[in-house]
Formats: structure tokens, sequence, C-alpha cells
């Protein structure tokens, strides 16, 4: 099953607010793809998505694009602060603890599940972003 499917389900009569280990991986997998799609739809929308660090050019990572000001731009306030406190060390540091593997068991609850879900929802408001950049690499080809 896809892991949104996995996280959608586990709202269905659940009575346990700890997540199987299957559910476990379907919230790492989407912890830690958000930061990806947020810099593909930053990077569809026209906003810098790269930086120069000790003359290279590498990726922002989800901090420098959550704190950048050109998203205030195209994004809404609430969302960026939500994406912010879910993702980053100002908050939850979610996508950090499961990349660097610091969750437990215990600490793989329904209620962080939810918050994941609730980031996914908010990005999906910015669809016109996609449709947009679609329009213009489409008429690019024409």
């Amino acid at each position: 099953q896809p892991a949104l499917q996995i996280l959608l389900n586990i709202n269905r009569e659940r009575k346990e607010n700890l997540l199987t280990p299957e559910e476990q991986m379907a919230f790492d997998q989407l912890a830690v793809k958000f930061e990806g799609l947020l810099r593909d739809l930053c990077e569809m929308a026209g906003l810098t998505t790269i930086k120069v660090r000790e003359e290279q050019t590498v990726n922002k990572d989800i901090n420098d694009l959550l704190q950048s000001t050109e998203l205030q731009d195209k994004f809404q306030k609430k969302d960026l602060d939500f994406w912010l406190y879910t993702f980053t060390g100002c908050g939850y540091n979610i996508r950090n603890n499961v990349a660097h593997a610091f969750y437990r068991d215990h600490d793989y609850t329904v209620t962080l599940s939810n918050i994941i879900l609730v980031s996914y929802v908010r990005l999906a408001k910015y669809n016109d972003i996609v449709r947009q950049a679609m329009n213009r690499n489409h008429s690019k080809q024409i």
C-alpha cells in the first residue's frame, strides 16, 4: 500500500495510539519526502532552491526553504509556520528525527501521523503552482 494510504487508514477504528512497524515505515517515508516535494514546488514557483556553500552549489534544506522570505509571496504564513513547527527544530523536528533514526517505537504516535497528513493536505492546496508550471512547459514545447 502507498504510504499515504497507510497513514490515512490509521484513523479508522483505531484504539491504540502507537503505530505498527508498517505504519512507522510509511510515516518515515512521508516525513522525509515532504522536503523534496516542497523544494520541487518552490522550484516550479520560480523560487530559489539552491545556495552556495564553500564554493559549491547545494540544494537548500527544509530549514533554509521554510525560513526564506521568498516563500511568503507564494505560500500562506499559517502553512509556512505549521511546516516549520512540524519539520524543523522550531517544533517537533520530525524530518530530522526520522532522518537520523532518533525515533523509537514509543515516539511513533497517531497524533504525529496526523500532523504529517495535515502537512500534506496543506501542501496540496498549492496545486495551482504545479498546473502553472506544467502550462509553461507545455507552451515552451509548442
